[in-house]
């Protein structure tokens, strides 16, 4: 009898640690961490979106402020990925933080009327893209539970897509 107890114990400890693994805390932060990145990474992709249109629909240059307002918008998402959080879940090993951030400095500091912005922008666009169809949406990261390593292996396997490290 006491060895079916002692079964039954661990078989019902060991379903229990598969259910509850997403609930670790360790699991938990890591994947908030990743969902906020993912979300900046988003924005930034929103901002140069916007930055674009405005400048392929104002000839002109009419609506500066519209551009100059996507810059400023692009910058805050970037600066809202805390630097000590890349390097818990990048591993040291992605550069798409340190990429994205020199290429929105360089994209800052352009005139408005140089031919390269444009191009500067769409290849930042691509970059970020071909990150957010690796790692997926926000809602997905939520809604499926994946391990840290796993999400972790993900993310550094999209930052360095197109073999761009």
């Amino acid at each position: 009898m006491k060895k079916v107890v002692v079964a039954g114990l661990i078989i019902l400890l060991a379903i229990g640690a598969y259910w509850g693994r997403g609930l670790l805390p360790g699991d938990q932060l890591k994947q908030d961490i990743v969902v906020a990145q993912v979300a900046s990474y988003m924005e930034i992709q929103e901002a140069l979106v916007h930055m674009e249109d405005s400048m392929e629909s104002s000839a002109n240059f009419e609506d500066n402020w519209l551009i100059a307002y996507h810059r400023a918008q692009s910058l805050q998402a970037i600066n809202s990925i805390p630097r000590d959080q890349d390097g818990l879940v990048n591993s040291g090993s992605g550069t798409l933080p340190f990429e994205v951030r020199s290429q929105l400095e360089e994209i800052r500091r352009m005139d408005l009327s140089d031919d390269n912005l444009l191009v500067t922008i769409e290849t930042l666009r691509g970059r970020i893209d071909a990150f957010l169809n690796e790692m997926g949406t926000v809602s997905d990261i939520r809604n499926e539970y994946t391990p840290s390593s796993v999400l972790i292996e993900r993310m550094e396997r999209a930052e360095v897509i197109d073999g761009i490290y």
